[in-house]
């Protein structure tokens, strides 16, 4: 890992800078109300869904931890996606959607987790 960030630090800093450039847009774009509250709940559940799919990929071709993380990541992204569905005034789930949400998920989470072996995420 260190000889891979020595020989390629430059393009890793250059997609640091991207990304961070990215998130400051879609932060901009919220801000200013170019994505509308449904759009927001689905890019949240569109990312989220991504971070695990990724998570779950990257676990199968053994890098467990990144994978782990990755799948954690995208999973506490749609815990925030149902959370801000149901608090938002435009949107406004039930408390009982919240809750069925995110009972759901978090079974469907462990039970992944247990059959993939994947002590950390679970």
């Amino acid at each position: 890992m260190k000889d891979f960030v020595n020989k390629y630090w430059i393009t890793l800093l250059g997609a640091g800078f991207v990304f961070s450039s990215f998130l400051y847009f879609l932060k901009m774009a919220i801000d200013l109300n170019w994505i509308p509250p449904t759009g927001r709940a689905a890019l949240g559940m569109a990312i989220g869904l991504t971070g695990i799919y990724t998570g779950y990929s990257l676990f199968k071709k053994s890098k467990e931890l990144l994978g782990e993380i990755a799948a954690g990541i995208g999973t506490s992204m749609l815990y925030a996606t149902f959370a801000y569905a149901s608090f938002s005034i435009h949107i406004n789930w039930s408390t009982n959607a919240l809750l069925i949400s995110m009972v759901a998920l978090s079974s469907l989470v462990t039970v992944v987790g247990y059959h993939m072996n994947m002590r950390v995420l679970v």
